[in-house]
């Protein structure tokens, strides 16, 4: 008895501290991910990735959308320094949408990473989804 209960408080606390170890530009990477492999699951796209059905994408991109809320919610001074750093190349990997989309939630705009983001391509989407490793693992260890 003592032992389950023992196993069941490590795996609630191993999945909180797993949930606070991504950060946000992990957290947009993802994101981005997912917008690509959304785009080629539609019917005119042909083939899929990471053998994730329509359906199963859009439940991955409500939670991956619950945990960057949550995360944005969490940002603290330091957070907005760095992500006001990251305003140079939140571009390289297509992090700027979600940077910027956690900054106007916190009403902390910065101009040059909302302005980055309004101009990502979905080429520029699938060159930084290629860049990322284990992208179909992650994915699918979201949950």
């Amino acid at each position: 008895m003592k032992l389950t209960v023992v196993f069941t408080l490590l795996a609630i606390s191993l999945f909180s501290i797993n949930s606070q170890a991504r950060t946000l530009q992990s957290l947009a990477q993802l994101s981005n991910a997912l917008l690509v492999l959304a785009e080629q699951a539609t019917p005119t796209a042909g083939s899929k990735t990471c053998k994730l059905s329509s359906q199963q994408i859009s439940e991955k991109s409500q939670t991956l959308h619950m945990l960057i809320d949550e995360k944005s919610q969490a940002l603290i001074e330091g957070d907005f320094k760095i992500l006001a750093q990251r305003a140079d190349t939140c571009d390289k990997d297509c992090t700027c949408d979600i940077y910027a989309y956690a900054l106007e939630k916190r009403e902390r705009p910065i101009q040059t990473i909302a302005d980055k983001a309004t101009k990502t391509q979905m080429e520029d989407r699938q060159k930084c989804m290629a860049a990322i490793k284990n992208v179909c693992a992650q994915i699918k260890a979201l949950k």
